[in-house]
């Protein structure tokens, strides 16, 4: 039996070698010192908040938090919150948990910058395929 794990570990080792071939990183854009990023309020003055307005492509609805932070509903207790850190813009994925009432931000989460949100955006087909032959 030894031979046979030795040769199934070999064939994942050159399929996971192979793949990781296939799938090239792009690194970041890098952004110069002229170049500043625009606040999130901006780019979002056209979506109505809080309405049944399709926004992008889907059924997407749009609302704000008690903060007057713009954000979209994932499920029943994930959301991904547009707002900005530091005067910088951030992406924030995130669950969420009730308590007395109000819904609170959990631990479970990540925060993304606006270029790890780039990478991620430029990395959505190939995340997709990888997720389909996972299926």
């Amino acid at each position: 039996m030894p031979g046979k794990k030795r040769q199934i570990s070999e064939e994942s080792e050159a399929r996971e070698e192979s793949e990781r071939e296939e799938v090239e990183e792009k690194p970041a854009p890098k952004k110069t010192k002229t170049e500043k990023s625009k606040p999130v309020s901006k780019k979002m003055s056209k979506v109505r908040i809080d309405s049944d307005e399709d926004v992008g492509s889907g059924s997407t609805k749009v609302k704000a938090n008690e903060q007057g932070e713009k954000y979209v509903q994932l499920g029943t207790k994930r959301r991904v919150t547009v707002r900005s850190f530091n005067g910088k813009p951030m992406v924030d994925i995130r669950e969420f948990y009730e308590k007395d009432g109000k819904e609170l931000p959990g631990k479970k989460g990540i925060s993304l910058s606006a270029e790890q949100w780039q990478a991620f955006k430029d990395s959505i087909a190939t995340i997709d395929e990888l997720f389909q032959a996972m299926k």
